[in-house]
């Protein structure tokens, strides 16, 4: 049959997008012009991963391979699955799936075990077990996404960098640093609620982007709390803002940003101020009592948000950072 008339479609569960999946689209690549994925709802609970999320992952595949022509369906009823059916018009089907709502697989040479994915296919994710197994454009949507945090001077970015080393691993540093060095010149007294919104901004799509080079963990030395923390501290205690409804428009914005960061972190390691403080020029509490207080305030702001605190009271950094290695291999 010409492959101009040829027309697929691959019904599965796609639990985790795994590697044996991937390799089924490509191969239906070569032999259709059309495909159709149609993708069984139910039971998300049992997905690592939003359908969204999911979408992507399959849209990045057939994307890299300059494949454009195909439809995404979703079904999460029997009568919705019959009625997409009676919609596409297609003669190559391969049926991942057990379910009779479906025809049989078309008589298709296939050098893919179809048998042998359906057993995976709707497989529960383990993250241990299974990662090796994922399609690279899947790990994104898997990956651990470990946040050391802490106020100045507790040892993070250097004990980032060192996991992200042994892990094989990449890391998102902080970027209000950055951002005070390069647009304000080191004049942090001149901060204004927008520059917070600014900074959280772009630590949110450099996360994102770390993550697509990240391999199972994704190591981040700040996050929406820690910007919150600071708009708060520098509205309180060192700048007159002029603009009080920009600065409440700025904490609303990075509130929204909390809700979703909540849902995507896999576990706060929280480094105690009892290292050793070291001053470099850009750090302004040096005394004891005052990073007690301050410490105290930034857990509280965890708190706030109900998201929960792995303490690292560990005093050597080597302690620090054996303790967090260790805890982070048992995710």
């Amino acid at each position: 049959m010409d492959i101009i008339q040829q027309k697929a479609c691959i019904i599965g569960r796609f639990n985790f997008l795994q590697q044996a999946h991937k390799e089924l689209f490509i191969h239906v690549m070569g032999i259709a012009n059309h495909i159709d994925i149609i993708i069984d709802t139910r039971n998300p609970d049992q997905r690592p991963c939003t359908i969204l999320e999911l979408e992507q992952a399959i849209g990045s595949i057939f994307l890299n391979i300059d494949f454009q022509n195909i439809q995404i369906h979703t079904f999460e009823s029997e009568q919705a699955a019959a009625n997409i059916m009676q919609k596409i018009d297609v003669n190559l089907i391969y049926n991942l799936t057990s379910s009779p709502l479906f025809p049989s697989d078309s008589p298709t040479i296939c050098p893919y075990s179809l048998k042998k994915i359906r057993e995976i296919d709707s497989k529960i994710f383990d993250f241990q077990k299974n990662f090796s197994d994922i399609a690279v454009e899947f790990k994104r949507y898997v990956n651990k996404k470990v946040v050391i945090s802490g106020i100045e001077s507790c040892g993070k970015s250097i004990i980032v960098k060192k996991l992200a080393s042994i892990l094989s691993t990449t890391s998102s540093n902080e970027v209000g640093r950055f951002y005070s060095d390069t647009y304000l010149g080191k004049r942090e007294t001149t901060f204004q609620p927008k520059d917070f919104v600014h900074i959280v901004m772009e630590q949110t799509l450099q996360d994102k982007k770390e993550n697509l080079l990240a391999h199972k963990y994704l190591l981040v030395d700040t996050d929406p709390i820690v910007t919150l923390y600071y708009l708060e501290l520098y509205q309180e205690d060192m700048i007159a803002f002029l603009d009080k409804e920009e600065y409440t428009q700025a904490v609303q914005f990075i509130e929204t940003l909390i809700k979703n960061y909540r849902e995507k972190v896999d576990i706060v390691l929280y480094l105690e101020p009892h290292t050793p403080y070291i001053a470099d020029g850009k750090r302004w509490n040096a005394n004891l009592e005052k990073r007690l207080i301050l410490n105290n305030r930034l857990k509280s702001f965890y708190q706030r948000y109900d998201i929960p605190l792995k303490i690292i009271d560990s005093i050597s950094y080597d302690d620090r950072f054996n303790e967090c290695l260790a805890i982070i291999k048992n995710l």
